[in-house]
């Protein structure tokens, strides 16, 4: 399903662009390329109306992109301390 993909790359670049709830001029574009390649692939222009874009939505994928960080970080300390442990023991 790409509508989804499409979705968590526009609030990527928004997140990246640090600009959650006033999304600048340049970005515009950048999206809309990002939603034309995730969803013209399927040569359907109406997905594009489907596209859940709201401030909510995109607040929504950045907890998400943060969650799956943490996760990632903890999981890389984790290793790193049960490794010194083991080495050092």
């Amino acid at each position: 399903m790409k509508k989804p993909e499409a979705s968590y790359r526009v609030s990527y670049r928004i997140a990246d662009a640090e600009q959650v709830h006033g999304v600048a001029e340049t970005l515009r574009k950048l999206c809309a390329v990002e939603m034309a390649i995730c969803v013209l692939r399927e040569l359907s222009k109406k997905k594009l109306a489907k596209l859940h874009l709201s401030n909510i939505t995109v607040k929504c994928h950045i907890q998400d992109f943060s969650v799956d960080t943490e996760r990632q970080l903890l999981s890389f300390f984790r290793c790193n301390c049960t490794n010194r442990q083991t080495s050092q023991g």
